[in-house]
């Protein structure tokens, strides 16, 4: 973890100095206004999860389903709520085409969390932890990847959103 850690700094500055600050403070702002809807798909879905599967194993798998649509509802919510606000708001195309598709993120992030309780609910922190470090290995590597091509903002930005998906697709399947 710690070598992840060190290497997600270096990372990170290389994506800073890559993008330029102009386009950083553009990626920066789209992930960190979206960040301030999670309360509304969130709502503390992921606590009462983990207790009522840990609680009832025999009917995890009917709780499971109707929590997944339960956060699937809402960030649907969430992301019409991020799509209305910075429509409104007055900031140039590109940064609301960044906040977009963070909104997409955030989505597949909340499906993958549902994933996350059912695994700490069976006690099998094990996977996540060995799910976590792979993804977050396989973000790194495509986020260096794709702005060492060339690709900038936009690109990078679509990324993070594939990169969402497959960190929700990933616990779904193994689950």
């Amino acid at each position: 973890q710690l070598v992840i850690n060190i290497t997600a700094v270096f990372v990170g500055g290389y994506v800073a100095r890559t993008l330029g600050v102009q386009d950083y403070g553009k990626f920066v702002f789209a992930f960190s206004f979206v960040q301030t809807f999670t309360l509304i798909s969130n709502m503390g879905i992921h606590v009462v999860q983990v207790r009522e599967i840990a609680k009832d194993k025999e009917n995890a798998a009917e709780f499971f389903g109707s929590t997944l649509m339960f956060r699937v509802f809402f960030a649907s919510i969430t992301y019409g709520l991020i799509v209305l606000t910075i429509t409104m708001l007055d900031y140039p195309h590109i940064t609301k085409q960044i906040v977009y598709i963070a909104g997409i993120s955030l989505i597949f992030t909340y499906i993958g969390d549902s994933c996350t309780a059912a695994f700490k609910a069976y006690e099998k922190m094990q996977f996540m932890a060995l799910i976590n470090i792979i993804m977050t290995l396989v973000s790194m590597f495509l986020r260096v990847t794709v702005l060492y091509m060339g690709y900038k903002l936009l690109a990078l930005s679509w990324t993070m959103a594939v990169i969402s998906i497959l960190s929700a697709s990933v616990p779904y399947i193994v689950l």
